[in-house]
Parts: structure tokens; sequence; C-alpha cells
């Protein structure tokens, strides 16, 4: 989380004064406890627009493949997120 803070206080310095920043969290360890978004919220002000869990199987298929995500495992949750991120951001 240290690092999610500095990296946020460089966006917010780069950003126009009027920008809302909003993170997107993303889980890379599928064993691991992610803290939630509302603890992100409470803890940083944050707006969590959504968020990705992890896939590492799905990602190494499509590595191998050469392929996106999207196309190689379209039916994952991982995919599934991407797609509710990207209505989120439209």
């Amino acid at each position: 989380l240290e690092a999610a803070s500095v990296m946020a206080a460089y966006a917010k310095a780069q950003a126009r004064p009027a920008a809302d920043l909003r993170v997107v969290v993303i889980s890379r360890a599928p064993l691991a406890t992610p803290i939630s978004a509302r603890q992100i919220q409470e803890r940083f002000g944050w707006t969590v627009l959504g968020g990705v869990p992890p896939a590492p199987d799905d990602c190494a298929r499509a590595q191998q493949l050469g392929t996106p995500l999207i196309q190689a495992a379209p039916d994952s949750t991982a995919t599934e997120a991407f797609k509710q991120l990207a209505r989120a951001i439209a």
C-alpha cells in the first residue's frame, strides 16, 4: 500500500486540478488476502473503479498463445472484470 500511496500522490500532482483519481485493484496472488475496496476508500479516500481477480492459468495460456486474455479465455472471471472496467470507463 505504501507504493500505491506514492503513485497516487504522483498522479494527483500531475493531474489537472479538478481531476478525480480512481483506482483499479489488481490481485496478482491467488492465495493472498487482498485489501477490500471499502478499506481502500476509507483509508485513502480513493474511489475504487473496479478490481481484477488473479487468473494465473488463464494469463499463462494467453501468453503461450500470444493473444490477449479476453481472446484466450473469454469466459474467465478476469475477462469479465476487464469488460466491467471498460463499461465503467466508457
